[in-house]
């Protein structure tokens, strides 16, 4: 986050009327709150805290894009973040780093955007792109719902596990007999 609250005061020129709503918490929060507070943008800036889980859908309902800049990392690389899968299953827009985790879901361009990692700039820019752009929007969403639903529903998921795991004991996967049978 101290990426996207950096990001701020570039975004800010490029779209003035750009918002950034920050919701949730943790150990991380105090700085974050500095940072935002001694940013240029800080009258763009909101920390919102924790709110309880029933009303985070209404925080959802406030935004039109949301920022997903995760750092690049070994860990960001292989592991699937829920959140963006949350947005886009909701028909939000995504805007998201360009590490591994995010490339399973977002195709830049098609079902959100991505930006270079780490890099405040290129997070503004990429924002900024999105704002500029609302009639794009609408295929955006439904891409990125449908994305959603066709790769990552669990019935689907449960059903290519099956598979896999029938082919590592050895199974038939129409019979569900062994190979050897």
């Amino acid at each position: 986050l101290d990426v996207l609250i950096d990001a701020m005061p570039r975004l800010v020129e490029q779209s003035p009327d750009a918002k950034l709503l920050l919701v949730g918490g943790g150990p991380r929060e105090t700085a974050l709150r500095a940072q935002a507070a001694a940013s240029p943008a800080s009258d763009a800036i909101r920390f919102v805290g924790r709110v309880p889980h029933d009303q985070v859908e209404r925080y959802y309902a406030l935004t039109q894009v949301l920022a997903y800049p995760r750092k690049h990392s070994r860990l960001t690389d292989l592991v699937t973040p829920l959140k963006p899968l949350e947005s886009m299953a909701q028909g939000k827009l995504v805007c998201a780093s360009d590490v591994g985790g995010h490339r399973e879901l977002v195709e830049d361009g098609v079902t959100g955007r991505l930006f270079t990692p780490d890099d405040p700039q290129a997070c503004a820019d990429a924002l900024a792109a999105m704002l500029a752009h609302p009639e794009t929007w609408p295929a955006m969403r439904a891409a990125g719902r449908r994305h959603v639903e066709e790769r990552h529903d669990w019935a689907r998921n449960a059903s290519r596990y099956q598979i896999i795991y029938q082919g590592l004991l050895g199974l038939d996967s129409q019979s569900g007999l062994g190979a050897a049978a």
